[in-house]
Parts: C-alpha cells; structure tokens; sequence
C-alpha cells in the first residue's frame, strides 16, 4: 500500500496574520501583563438612596439594600470582564459616606483656573447628589487580565529608557536602612535635578 506525499497546504493571508488590534497598522506591539499575580485593586462606588442605609437586619429594607448592592456589583464586574478584567476576590464594600459636594467642587475648580487656565473644553460639574437624598459606599476588589494590553513597541522602550536615565530599579535590592531625605538630595543631585521644581501645593489645595 502507497501514501500520497505530503503536501504542506497554504493557510489563508487572514488566518495567518491575526493582530489582537482592530487596525491594519503593522506597528510593532508588546504585550503589557498586571505586575501582581494575585491582581490589581480597584476601587468603585455605588450609590444608595439614604432611606436603604443602617437598615435593621431581617427588615424589608435590608433586603431591598442587599439586592441593590448585589445588582451593582455584577454589573461592575461584568463591564470591567468585557474589558479584559478578570474578578481575582472578594469585593469589600465601605460606607455610607457623604457623596461630593457643591463647595468642595467650587473650591477645586477654582484652585484648577489659577494653576491650569481655563480651556474652553473644560466645565464644572453642576449636578451633585443631595446628602440628605443619596450616600456612597466604597467597593474594592482585585482584578486580574485574562488577556494582556498592548502597547507600541517605541513607547515601551521610550519608558524604558526613561527608567535607565532616573534608576527606577522595579525589583529593589536590600541595602539596609538608608536616610530617605539624604538618599533623595544625593539622587537628585546625581541626576541634576532641583527639588523645588517637584514641590506641590498644601494637600489641602489640589493640584
């Protein structure tokens, strides 16, 4: 009994180059994975009506507080799975807490004119959810990438070197205890750096 040779088939143009962009750019591209196995945190916020907060265990309330929260924490993390964000534990959810209000956003939008100018694209946020009416409740969870993030191959090698020039280290040695202000002058120093130009307004004073 004989065997036809092999004959090595062709694979289609468009099965053999799949690209994980939707552009036809042939621009080179390097795959960006979390650096923690276990998962990013992240955080998200959840509005509740002030009547369903500190409701009674056993209560209708309670149960109508628990179904809400529930609701938007799959919704949460069904947008973040289309995303590329895998769920990697359990949510932690915090609060209530006073949602943003009028003056604090007054005061932010002014400090924002005088350090940055006024674009013609940027406006203040008008709308704000009443204390007496909504409350915020914190949640954070880890998340970790089912696929990676791509990224083009001169913008990673431009971080890169960007890392070599300011000896960003991203797995640092022990060298025992070391004065932090004196180690960052001498840095600074070294690298021909001025600390003032680095110097941020009071923490109470955005930006």
């Amino acid at each position: 009994m004989t065997f036809p040779a092999l004959v090595p088939t062709l694979t289609p143009e468009s099965n053999r180059h799949k690209y994980p962009w939707t552009d036809t750019s042939r621009t080179l591209r390097v795959p960006l994975w979390t650096k923690r196995a276990e998962g990013d945190v992240i955080e998200g916020r959840i509005r509740v009506p002030v009547g369903l907060c500190n409701t009674p265990e056993h209560s209708n309330e309670r149960l109508r507080f628990v179904h809400l929260i529930d609701e938007n924490l799959a919704r949460w993390v069904e947008w973040r799975k289309r995303r590329g964000w895998v769920l990697a534990s359990k949510p932690k959810v915090t609060g209530p807490f006073d949602p943003p209000s009028q003056a604090n956003a007054s005061m932010y939008f002014e400090r924002v004119k005088q350090v940055l100018g006024t674009p013609g694209s940027a406006n203040p946020v008008t709308q704000f959810d009443s204390p007496e009416e909504f409350k915020v409740y914190v949640v954070k969870a880890r998340f970790r990438r089912e696929a990676p993030i791509y990224a083009r191959l001169e913008d990673v090698m431009f971080m890169n070197d960007l890392a070599k020039v300011y000896e960003h280290d991203e797995e640092p040695k022990d060298t025992g205890w070391i004065d932090p202000m004196q180690h960052a002058e001498a840095r600074r120093q070294r690298l021909g750096l001025r600390r003032k130009d680095y110097l941020f307004s009071p923490i109470e004073e955005p930006l």
